[in-house]
């Protein structure tokens, strides 16, 4: 199965969507395709807000082509199926992606095939 490496386009580290996620370096996750790898880096790397904040929830970087790229790759270090791997060696537990555990709206949400990446439009 391919490695895919995913990372932070040009320093955009200020748009309020990197405050979803735990964290935002170069990153590395065994999947089948582009969309599967974007969709493990958001589960494991979530961050929960606070339910009693009724503001907009930020969409996942993970899963913005405009925030991130996300291409097939040959890491410096050992990346095993099951974990998102950070380039400082952090390691995430990554949950099968079947079940998202949190949609715009703070219900679950549960695909019955692989999901598109949720992209902003604004």
């Amino acid at each position: 199965m391919p490695i895919f490496r995913l990372a932070p386009i040009a320093n955009d580290l200020n748009d309020p969507d990197w405050g979803s996620t735990a964290y935002n370096g170069t990153c590395w996750v065994v999947a089948d395709n582009a969309d599967v790898a974007r969709l493990r880096v958001y589960l494991a790397t979530l961050k929960f807000a606070d339910a009693s904040d009724h503001h907009a929830k930020p969409f996942s970087p993970w899963q913005n082509p405009k925030l991130t790229t996300c291409t097939v790759d040959t890491p410096p270090l050992e990346i095993r199926e099951g974990l998102v791997v950070g380039d400082n060696g952090q390691e995430f537990p990554c949950p099968e992606p079947g079940v998202e555990p949190m949609n715009r709206s703070g219900s679950l949400s549960v695909y019955e095939s692989t999901p598109q990446p949720r992209v902003r439009t604004d």
